[in-house]
């Protein structure tokens, strides 16, 4: 990833690394691979919330309209493993 391809990631995620090499000192190379590993992550996150058809190739999705809405969705919905049942043995 190129410092220039920042603006095809999420608004958040543009914020986040400026910080990281404005006010935190980081270095562009680790902001770069920061940005890369972010845009691998939102890639996934992307096919796996329905945003994108899950055979759509990495480079045709538009990861700009992932937004803070989508992203605080993501912090409260509920898990998949919170929907099992626990395996753990009851104390009763």
């Amino acid at each position: 990833m190129k410092k220039a391809e920042f603006g095809q990631l999420p608004m958040p995620v543009q914020d986040y690394l400026l910080y990281l090499e404005a006010i935190k000192g980081h270095s562009e190379l680790s902001v770069i691979e920061y940005a890369s590993d972010l845009r691998t992550f939102f890639r996934y996150l992307a096919k796996e919330k329905n945003l994108y058809p899950p055979d759509t190739p990495d480079d045709q999705m538009d990861l700009r309209q992932i937004n803070m809405d989508f992203i605080c969705l993501l912090y409260t919905s509920p898990s998949p493993r919170d929907r099992q049942k626990s395996r753990m043995p009851s104390s009763a």
